[in-house]
C-alpha cells in the first residue's frame, strides 16, 4: 500500500476530529451549563458541526502551527488541546456573555423557555415565598442562596431552606425551629407568590 495514501488518509482522519471532537466539547458545554429537553440526533450533529466549524476557523491558524515544523512536540500538543478542549468552551462562555448582554440591552429576546425560569433566575439572592397546597393551606419559607429551583424541562420543583408559619392572609408569623427547609413538587401546589426582600 502506498505510504502517501496512508499519510494523506491520517491527515484526513485527523481533520475530521478537529471539528468534530471540539463540536461535541462545546456542544455539551452548552447542554450542561441550558437545561433544554433532550436534542434529537439530527439537531445534535447540525450543532456539533457548526460548533466544530467555527471553532476550527478560528483556530486554525494554531493548528498550523502546531503542524509546522519550528515548534517544540510539547507546544504541539499545548496547542491540540487548547483548539479541541479550551476553544470550544470559551465560545460557549463568550456566546453566553453575549446573549445576556444584548436581551439586557431588549435588542433580542430573554432566551428563558418559562415565566418559572425566568423569574427564579431573578430571585437568586433571595425572597421570601408563600406555596398553596392542593388542600387549600399556606406554606411559607426564605429562598436564598441554599434553595433551589428546577428549571425547564423540570420546573415547579422547588426546595426551601428555612420553613416559616404563615396565616391565611399571607402574613409570616415565626421561623420553624429546628427545620431543615422543604421540598415541594408542582403536584403538590396550586399557587406560589414571591416576595423580594
Amino acid at each position: 500500500m502506498d505510504l502517501k495514501f496512508l499519510d494523506d488518509l491520517a491527515k484526513h482522519i485527523l481533520l475530521v476530529l478537529y471539528i468534530i471532537l471540539p463540536g461535541f466539547v462545546g456542544y455539551y458545554f452548552y447542554c450542561a451549563r441550558n437545561a433544554a429537553e433532550k436534542p434529537s440526533d439530527k439537531e445534535i450533529i447540525i450543532y456539533t458541526f457548526m460548533i466544530g466549524m467555527f471553532n476550527f476557523l478560528i483556530a486554525s491558524p494554531l493548528l498550523k502551527l502546531a503542524y509546522s515544523s519550528r515548534i517544540n512536540e510539547i507546544y504541539e500538543y499545548v496547542i491540540i488541546v487548547l483548539m479541541v478542549f479550551i476553544l470550544p468552551v470559551s465560545l460557549v462562555l463568550i456566546f453566553e456573555c453575549c446573549r445576556r448582554l444584548l436581551a439586557g440591552r431588549r435588542i433580542i429576546l430573554e432566551y428563558d423557555k418559562t415565566p418559572w425560569d425566568f423569574v427564579f433566575k431573578q430571585v437568586k439572592e433571595g425572597a421570601w415565598i408563600i406555596l398553596e397546597t392542593k388542600d387549600g393551606k399556606k406554606i411559607g419559607g426564605k429562598f436564598g442562596a441554599n434553595s433551589f429551583a428546577g428549571s425547564y424541562p423540570l420546573h415547579g420543583h422547588i426546595y426551601i431552606q428555612e420553613a416559616w408559619e404563615v396565616d391565611d392572609d399571607r402574613k409570616f408569623l415565626k421561623k420553624v425551629d429546628g427545620s431543615p427547609g422543604f421540598i415541594i413538587s408542582p403536584e403538590g401546589y396550586n399557587m406560589i407568590w414571591i416576595y423580594r426582600k
